[in-house]
């Protein structure tokens, strides 16, 4: 009989080696795949942190910047107005426009006496009175310049 007691503390040994040998398979096999969760939640979170960054970046320099823009807008007397505005959030600094086709629809003492304009702030404009012969062109090319954190230059067409 204690032959046979020795016969089954070896097979249970086994078994038990057995199934200890296969625990620690398993316990290896979610470890490396654990470990691959995490290496793809950190590279995640880094192109997280990236796009993040862009986002406050472009954020910040959309803050920084003046947007110069030229509207046209038909009174109620019929006469049209040209409103050089900034939409922008900054101010922009010495606003300068001109009509380089040599075609401005609004006098040039006008132009000159309000442009170079030192500063013109987040939506403030400026209203220029536009005068149209019965024969004039009703399309006319305008570049406005104007400076931020940079040197920009915009053409506009209007159109009365």
């Amino acid at each position: 009989m204690g032959g046979e007691m020795d016969a089954f503390s070896v097979i249970a040994g086994n078994i038990i080696s057995f199934l200890a040998l296969i625990l620690s398979g398993y316990a290896t096999v979610k470890t490396v795949s654990f470990n691959r969760a995490q290496q793809k939640l950190l590279k995640n979170q880094e192109f997280l942190s990236t796009v993040d960054m862009k986002k406050a970046m472009e954020y910040m320099r959309k803050i920084n910047k003046a947007d110069v823009i030229a509207t046209v807008e038909k009174q109620i007397s019929g006469k049209y107005v040209i409103l050089i505005s900034n939409d922008g959030s900054a101010a922009a600094k010495d606003v300068n426009i001109s009509f380089p086709d040599g075609d401005a629809p609004v006098p040039m003492n006008a132009i000159n006496s309000k442009f170079p304009l030192e500063t013109l702030y987040k939506s403030q404009s400026v209203e220029l009175s536009v005068f149209l012969a019965m024969d004039a062109k009703r399309k006319h090319r305008l570049n406005v310049t104007w400076e931020d954190e940079e040197l920009n230059e915009k053409e506009i067409f209007l159109t009365f």
